[in-house]
């Protein structure tokens, strides 16, 4: 599986998350403690808000590893954001390694990432096209099931920009629903891991889920301080006593004022 990290709060680097945390996304890249594969090699990305008046986030993503790419860690220590994401690509078996899958996914002033595997994704994709409009189905430049739900996601907003973050979270937990909806209609009935996350730089919604009930959903946690939220595949410290981990088959929305939120999926 994948691994990510997000932020929102004062101004930080993103290399104080991406390389400077005793358990960083860069430590997390190579050795990763939770996840079935400890090496996620397969490309990296980094989504971020710019500190000055831009709504749109900036993307930088490459096929190399985040642990040996030399441009990552000369820009992490510069860009300074107040929200962003960042994620280290574990690809699934069949996936192409190219820059159009590797995440954060942006359309407009929206990022979004996912780590999991939506089980027999060809045949839900062909199951679930008919679904999207014409604007949707050209958004999709690769080929992976993380890409392609967030197009799902979209499609149902209408593309719309300044939603509540009711209607982002109502709309997330319907795209899982309608995932999970297919793949039973389908009788698909293997694992599928739906760890989504998205952000409009000021709103974040998180899943933890999983379709297969004797086995755990990714591992995801969030972190609270007066200052910021921060959410991990893992815990970015080895002292876990500051980090909460999210429920399987659960929501976690945090609003523009940091507040948090956990729903049942």
């Amino acid at each position: 599986m994948c691994r990510f990290v997000g932020y929102k709060g004062n101004p930080i680097t993103i290399a104080d998350l991406l390389v400077k945390s005793e358990n960083s996304l860069i430590v997390q890249s190579i050795d990763a403690k939770e996840s079935v594969k400890p090496v996620n090699g397969d490309g990296f990305g980094i989504g971020w808000y710019p500190i000055h008046d831009d709504p749109e986030p900036g993307v930088f993503t490459s096929i190399e590893p985040a642990w040996s790419n030399r441009n990552l860690l000369r820009l992490s220590e510069k860009i300074v954001s107040r929200c962003f994401f960042a994620h280290v690509r574990d690809a699934t078996i069949g996936m192409p390694v190219t820059q159009l899958n590797c995440h954060p996914f942006r359309y407009g002033d929206y990022l979004w990432m996912h780590n999991g595997m939506i089980d027999s994704f060809k045949i839900i994709r062909r199951y679930l096209m008919k679904d999207l409009s014409d604007d949707a189905f050209n958004l999709i430049e690769g080929n992976t099931d993380s890409e392609f739900s967030f197009a799902y996601f979209l499609n149902q907003i209408d593309f719309k920009k300044g939603l509540s973050l009711e209607n982002l979270a109502a709309s997330m937990m319907n795209m899982v629903e309608t995932l999970k909806g297919a793949l039973n209609h389908l009788e698909i009935n293997g694992p599928s891991m739906l760890n989504f996350a998205l952000t409009d730089g000021e709103n974040i919604i998180l899943t933890r889920a999983t379709t297969c009930d004797d086995r755990q959903a990714p591992s995801l946690y969030y972190s609270e301080t007066q200052d910021a939220i921060v959410f991990a595949s893992e815990p970015l410290s080895k002292v876990r006593d500051s980090w909460n981990k999210l429920p399987s088959n659960s929501v976690l929305v945090i609003d523009k004022d940091n507040c948090l939120e956990i729903l049942d999926l």
